[in-house]
This record gives C-alpha cells, sequence and structure tokens, in this order.
C-alpha cells in the first residue's frame, strides 16, 4: 500500500467507495468542489495490482487545514480493505502529514451509529470531546466531535 495526492484519475472510483460506503454518500460535485478547495489536502491509499500491472484506488481522506487544526472532512476504504489496517495507516499518514504542516490538533465529526468508525478513531488516539445536535441535515443525527492533539510528547 501507498499513498499518493489524489488525481483526476482517481475521481471516478472515489465516487465508488463513497456511495458503497456511506447511506447518504457526497455527490458527484461536492466531491469535485472539495478536490479544488484551496485549505484542503487529499489522498488516496492504493495497492499494486498484479494481475492488472496497475494501482488501483482502496481508500481516500479529504482533510482541510484552518490555522494550526487539520479537520477530517471525509475518509473511506473500500469494503474488500476494510479490517485490515487500512484505514489506521491512511490516518497515521495523515496526521504525520498534518505535523508537517504544523497542525497541533486534529479534529472529526462522527454519526454516534458508525461504530466501526468510532473504533478506528479510538484506537487510533482519539476522544471524543462534544457533540453537534442535528449535525446532519438529512436525518437531523447529532455527531460526535472526536480530536486528537498532534503535539509531540516530550
Amino acid at each position: 500500500m501507498f499513498f499518493s495526492p489524489v488525481s483526476a484519475e482517481d475521481l471516478e472510483t472515489i465516487i465508488t467507495i463513497e456511495k458503497n460506503a456511506f447511506a447518504q454518500p457526497w455527490t458527484r460535485q461536492a466531491i469535485i468542489d472539495e478536490l479544488s478547495c484551496r485549505d484542503a489536502s487529499q489522498y488516496v491509499a492504493k495497492t499494486f495490482l498484479q494481475s492488472q500491472a496497475h494501482s488501483a484506488v482502496i481508500a481516500y481522506i479529504f482533510v482541510r487545514f484552518l490555522t494550526d487544526e487539520m479537520h477530517i472532512m471525509k475518509i473511506a476504504v473500500e469494503s474488500h480493505w476494510r479490517n485490515r489496517g487500512t484505514g489506521t495507516a491512511l490516518l497515521r499518514f495523515m496526521q504525520t502529514e498534518g505535523q508537517r504542516r504544523e497542525a497541533t490538533t486534529v479534529l472529526l465529526e462522527v454519526r454516534p451509529s458508525n461504530v466501526a468508525a468510532i473504533r478506528l478513531y479510538e484506537k487510533s488516539g482519539f476522544q471524543t470531546i462534544g457533540i453537534r445536535p442535528n449535525y446532519y441535515p438529512q436525518t437531523g443525527e447529532t455527531a460526535l466531535v472526536m480530536s486528537k492533539s498532534l503535539k509531540e510528547e516530550p
């Protein structure tokens, strides 16, 4: 597995993963808009497929940087690659990128019903720091706000 910035060739696979991973997926236009956001950074995890002699996108992460904060907007892993450490590796990679860009904190929102994602985040050192009532407009569902410090421990 390796990581690279999102390219135009990755878009269709990202859209497919998005539709398979979320009950209320982002639209094609929302993804395109996120890819052109000035304060954003997007990466894909890829694996090399020997049978097809090329690499394939297996996960992606979209983040935004604001002052010293890195905010995870979206992370998803292709279903066949879940529970294999892909999400953990992608989070670790992005946290290193955040530190390189001088972020001191990483934040995200997650549905309380998304138990698998919450486990991933907790395993990666995130803690729940609050809630956002009625955060998800499609369902009115509350979001958990989770945070992790990116400061180096002495």
